[in-house]
């Protein structure tokens, strides 16, 4: 067979009745060709040479050679076909990366052998074999059929681009720049094109003359299309603009954000509310609670925006807008005075309302704003003395990230410290519901402070190390009875 098949490469044969031929024969090889009681001979010298001479006739001969090609790995898991793959000469590599055709069959190649794609084998084949383009442009090429490859490739263009960031090239994406606004929203592209933007805004493409039409989005031209055939397409372009916030120039990602931001606030009183299911509100809070953790030009808009007299950040009239202020990054805000007393003097902490009191927690998340409220008296204990026990025990919870605060808490809160976070409840240790409940705050609570803090604890720490123990043999005690309660369920 192999001698036959050698001479037609010199003479760059068109004789596929013969390639036929040697596929339906190989059956018949199977003994000289494989042995599957030995993994080591699967590596066979005769293979071998057949292998690496389809791999050169591939990129320009007709089908055939592929399906004689297919026949000779069918008996061969991924990783045996690396064996014979790997070894090919660079010349041999870089034509099969310049044929359409050879890609594509490479890229089915590892999808019919169910490889991992997210393998470092995988990402070493896609690196060997140039595969990192050709995925992108078949995923976005609406004449390609490849299903298969449209299942997996955006995973494992993230991965690659993840694991291998120096061998991708910014210019290469220049086609991105090229396509319309409407073709961007056909629905069989826009989707693709999405995940395509979201997996490259790790590359800095600021010096590039042609990236800001990246972001050529007019959400003028989107509401004039506004069509159920659409669905989620703002929400989706939303959490794109996320991804880019801090990433791209402010000038690029402005004109869509502030239109939207424009028409959900003069039409959507209840923009702040949470789990709404209005595709315009979700797109706008996608985007605000990246925005307030921005600096620089993307803060300042962001600040224009919460001092309108027609936007309520602290919205009294929206139960459920606190949600959305404890998703928000509130490190990079500046002048936390000012924006404290602007936003919040005004919450009513006394009352021990959901209200006032998660949108303290959540200010509680952030080093700077717990000074203030430290330094302000608003954590005192009198003012916690309606709060829900679970709320009194998260904010104790919250203080046990830096020293400052412990210390505050083991001397000014102390009453609230030996009452609620070292005291077990057994009727809260039973509880099926665990994650984010009192219990699982006293928990968290005790381990940031042996772990992080025993320098603060002084006459503390013995009792907090005490009630550990404690802590652990109630769970102990008591898992037996959550279980058995999740499977009554």
């Amino acid at each position: 067979m192999t001698p036959n098949l050698s001479t037609a490469n010199h003479s760059a044969i068109k004789d596929t009745d013969l390639v036929d031929e040697y596929t339906s024969s190989i059956p018949h090889h199977k003994p000289s060709l494989y042995s599957f009681r030995d993994r080591d001979r699967l590596y066979n010298p005769l293979l071998k040479q057949v292998i690496s001479l389809l791999l050169r006739l591939i990129p320009t001969a007709p089908h055939s050679y592929e399906l004689l090609l297919d026949a000779l790995l069918d008996p061969l898991d991924f990783d045996q076909v690396c064996l014979y793959f790997y070894p090919q000469p660079k010349e041999v590599k870089e034509d099969l990366a310049k044929s359409e055709a050879s890609t594509r069959y490479l890229l089915e190649l590892f999808h019919q052998k169910g490889a991992d794609v997210s393998s470092d084998d995988m990402m070493y084949f896609v690196a060997e074999f140039q595969l990192f383009y050709p995925l992108v442009e078949y995923l976005l090429d609406p004449d390609v059929e490849i299903y298969a490859i449209m299942d997996y490739s955006p995973s494992l263009l993230q991965d690659f681009m993840a694991k291998h960031p120096d061998l991708i090239t910014v210019e290469k994406f220049e086609f991105l720049s090229k396509y319309t606004q409407d073709q961007i929203l056909e629905p069989s592209h826009f989707d693709k094109h999405l995940q395509i933007l979201t997996m490259v805004s790790v590359l800095d493409f600021s010096k590039q003359p042609w990236g800001s039409k990246l972001f050529q989005y007019d959400f003028s031209r989107m509401y004039e299309l506004d069509d159920p055939e659409y669905g989620d397409q703002y929400y989706a372009l939303a959490q794109v603009y996320t991804h880019w916030l801090g990433e791209a120039p402010w000038a690029w990602l402005k004109p869509f954000i502030a239109d939207l931001f424009d028409y959900v606030i003069k039409n959507f009183p209840n923009r702040m509310a949470y789990h709404t299911e209005n595709r315009y509100i979700m797109a706008f809070q996608e985007i605000f609670q990246d925005l307030l953790g921005c600096t620089g030009e993307a803060w300042e808009y962001a600040e224009e925006v919460i001092a309108r007299p027609d936007f309520m950040l602290v919205d009294t009239n929206e139960p459920s807008s606190w949600n959305l202020f404890s998703n928000i990054w509130l490190a990079n805000i500046p002048e936390k005075e000012k924006f404290f007393s602007t936003h919040f003097a005004s919450l009513d902490i006394k009352s021990g309302l959901e209200f006032p009191c998660q949108y303290i927690l959540a200010l509680m998340t952030d080093e700077g704003f717990l000074h203030i409220l430290i330094d302000n008296k608003w954590l005192v204990s009198e003012n916690l003395r309606c709060w829900d026990v679970k709320d009194i025990v998260h904010a104790l919870k919250k203080m046990t990230y830096w020293d400052f605060s412990v210390r505050y808490m083991l001397t000014e809160l102390s009453f609230y410290v030996s009452s609620y976070l070292l005291k077990i409840d057994p009727i809260k240790m039973t509880s099926t519901i665990y994650m984010f409940s009192q219990v699982y705050y006293q928990k968290k609570a005790i381990r940031n402070l042996l772990r992080d803090h025993p320098s603060s604890l002084g006459s503390w720490r013995g009792r907090i190390a005490e009630f550990s123990k404690e802590l652990e043999a109630a769970e102990k005690g008591t898992s037996g009875k959550r279980r058995r309660s999740f499977s009554d369920a």
